[in-house]
């Protein structure tokens, strides 16, 4: 964070991640007062919107490949524009694009906070009500619920695994059950809710980028997967084929965003069937794979494709790893996927080939 002069020639903060921002707005606001007394909160509010209107163009407007300065404006700094290329700059000065995407996500985020207040007092004012950034929807939540506070936590610190189980067993009251499925809820809630706002947040021409991208890269544009409704009508199956085709936003644009929420959401679902199934006789048995991480990457894509398994590919690996206990990095699925593709002479499916006829030799002995 830094502090910035406006068009107004004012001194204001800039802050660079959302979560920062709303921390510090209320002392802000107090301190725009103390400093200029003869404004009002809608002042402050105005110079707001001015100040990061102009702060995400500077950074939706740098060019990924060599971060080349394309806005020119009289109403901002030089210090504020090389403070942003500085942030999303490598060693080698050259623009890093998930970092700039990054940061332009934080600055749409403030920016709809503002134009929020400002639409607020619009009855007091009697002003035209501003239109929130067509890249993003106001994501800020006035109830700001304990549960939301928590999964933000979870989404932008970094929590390991031993500080996820202490959150989990704090947050339920020592795993209560009712609790537990309340923040299953919750957690659902909010996944579909910032799922959205993220989906929201690309333009066409971004998502047609990506695509292209991916197929230059070699890689598979991420489709949503269902499993086929029985006895559909000639319509049904059309509006079917059409849903089967559309491609999995999440997959192709952030598939790492809620990562950690996604494992979190697997220990509420796992602590929730512990309590449900404690007193009933069962083994102590526990699932080991001792396969190649390859091979169970090839499987689990195979369910994924064929709709046994709902959601995207990576939370569909993911959770299915941690109940087998397979370590998988998530950076190193797009190269096993790749080493699967690489495959040709029939071995495209080996896995899945070999484990057919494995269970088919098998059943043949069974009935001899």
């Amino acid at each position: 964070m830094k502090s910035d002069k406006n068009q107004s020639g004012l001194d204001f903060r800039t802050y660079f991640n959302y979560k920062e921002f709303k921390e510090n707005y209320s002392q802000d606001k107090e301190y725009y007062n103390e400093k200029y007394p003869d404004s009002t909160e809608i002042h402050f509010i105005e110079e707001g919107i001015k100040h990061y209107e102009i702060c995400l163009q500077n950074v939706t407007y740098i060019t990924s490949t060599s971060g080349e300065e394309i806005i020119e404006s009289e109403y901002i700094g030089t210090n504020l524009h090389q403070v942003i290329l500085f942030k999303i700059k490598d060693g080698n000065n050259v623009v890093i694009e998930e970092e700039r995407k990054r940061l332009k996500y934080a600055f749409e985020r403030i920016l709809n906070y503002f134009i929020s207040e400002k639409n607020n007092h619009e009855m007091f004012f009697g002003s035209e009500k501003y239109e929130k950034t067509n890249v993003i929807e106001d994501n800020t939540r006035d109830h700001e619920s304990e549960s939301f506070k928590l999964f933000d936590k979870i989404r932008y610190e970094e929590i390991g695994d031993f500080d996820m189980t202490i959150l989990l067993q704090e947050t339920s009251k020592n795993y209560n059950i009712e609790l537990l499925k309340a923040l299953l809820y919750d957690l659902s809630f909010y996944l579909f809710e910032e799922k959205e706002t993220q989906e929201n947040g690309y333009t066409s021409e971004q998502i047609d980028l990506a695509i292209k991208e991916r197929i230059n890269n070699g890689l598979e544009v991420p489709l949503n997967t269902t499993t086929k409704p029985k006895n559909l009508t000639q319509k049904g199956e059309k509006l079917f084929q059409n849903m089967q085709s559309s491609i999995d936003l999440e997959g192709l644009l952030f598939p790492y965003e809620f990562f950690s929420l996604y494992r979190f959401e697997q220990k509420i679902k796992n602590k929730i069937n512990e309590l449900e199934n404690k007193g009933i006789n069962k083994t102590n048995i526990k699932l080991q794979w001792h396969g190649k991480n390859v091979e169970f990457t090839e499987l689990i894509k195979a369910l994924h494709v064929n709709g046994t398994f709902k959601g995207t590919y990576e939370n569909a690996i993911l959770s299915a790893s941690e109940f087998f206990g397979v370590k998988i990095n998530p950076e190193t699925i797009p190269q096993q996927l790749q080493e699967i593709k690489k495959r040709n002479n029939g071995n495209e499916t080996k896995f899945l080939t070999n484990l057919t006829e494995t269970l088919y030799n098998e059943l043949q002995n069974k009935t001899k």
